[in-house]
């Protein structure tokens, strides 16, 4: 300290300490919600098997005399390609427009009043879409989430209708109406087993269903495609992704380069697991163009509906939670 200017060490030990605070506290209270974190994806992944099948068995049930529509193909063919006659597809796609047609109808009509929806179920559904929510460890997709916002301790935001409509229709869409049912449709209906072509229909059905879920939100909710937010989710969940764990795209985190945005458009896809047992997304291409205003039509109308009953949903248990 008797070295001159001595006063610049007195500022690099002000600067010290500083860091060493920021640090500490740092510490502290990342350790505390890491408790809390790993505390809440752990109780939604201990109860997730029960709460999908009630789900599940709830959306069986709503839909009624659908699934005997359904069974009425499992003699016939409604299969096509991108290369079939425009005839071919014109007549396979109106039996698959009329099934969701009823499928969405039948949605509307049985949860137009939240006291028409089970209340175990209505908890499971709030869970899922209420601000600051956790997930269970690869429940989300890319496309999500990279609309959604995720804080620093890996909890969702959340903090508009649109996100949680969003969440709504991936949960009952894209993760049990797709995954959980037409794509197990044999598993479901176990007197169907003998019949293949029903299992192409439901296949068919079930993909127009996956990009419907996706095509409802896409005008709606732009992309948060930002490397720290996006980041958050991938740490706090411990799970990778080359794009994130790129050594450029550290660069951002720490400052060294300016642009806070990443190119994750060929990462779409690639860490869903589902999409690759879907039928082609050509096939879905071509029956998307062949019915573009119908489809417009049903997308619109599926943005309505899953932001309407997010709002129920919400507007019971926020209340609750205050209390």
């Amino acid at each position: 300290m008797k070295i001159k200017p001595y006063k610049k060490w007195w500022h690099l030990l002000k600067y010290f300490t500083t860091v060493y605070y920021y640090f500490s506290v740092l510490k502290k209270y990342t350790n505390k919600i890491k408790v809390i974190r790993e505390k809440e994806i752990n109780d939604i992944e201990e109860n997730l098997v029960d709460e999908i099948h009630k789900i599940r068995n709830w959306i069986i049930e709503l839909q009624g005399k659908f699934w005997s529509n359904l069974i009425k193909y499992k003699n016939i063919s409604t299969s096509f390609t991108e290369d079939d006659s425009i005839d071919k597809i014109h007549r396979n796609s109106k039996v698959f427009l009329e099934l969701i047609d009823q499928y969405l109808y039948n949605l509307k009509i049985q949860t137009n009043d939240i006291e028409q929806i089970p209340e175990d179920v209505q908890k499971i559904i709030y869970r899922f879409i209420k601000k600051n929510a956790y997930f269970p460890s690869k429940y989300l997709n890319f496309f999500h989430i990279k609309r959604l916002t995720f804080d620093f301790y890996g909890s969702c935001l959340n903090n508009t209708l649109e996100y949680s409509g969003m969440l709504l229709c991936y949960l009952l869409i894209s993760s049990i109406s797709v995954q959980q049912i037409l794509l197990n449709i044999k598993f479901i209906f176990k007197p169907l087993k003998p019949y293949e072509n029903i299992s192409i229909t439901a296949k068919y059905m079930a993909s127009i269903l996956y990009y419907l879920e996706r095509d409802a939100f896409v005008g709606e909710i732009k992309l948060n495609n930002i490397y720290l937010n996006i980041i958050n989710y991938y740490k706090c969940y411990h799970l990778s992704n080359y794009i994130i764990d790129n050594e450029k795209n550290i660069k951002i985190l720490l400052g060294i380069k300016k642009d806070a945005k990443i190119n994750t458009d060929n990462e779409e896809t690639s860490n869903d697991i589902y999409n690759k047992l879907l039928i082609d997304d050509k096939i879905i291409e071509k029956f998307w163009e062949n019915n573009f205003k119908l489809m417009k039509k049903f997308s619109s109308s599926l943005f309505l509906w899953s932001r309407n009953l997010a709002r129920l949903i919400l507007n019971k248990y926020e209340k609750k939670d205050k209390k």
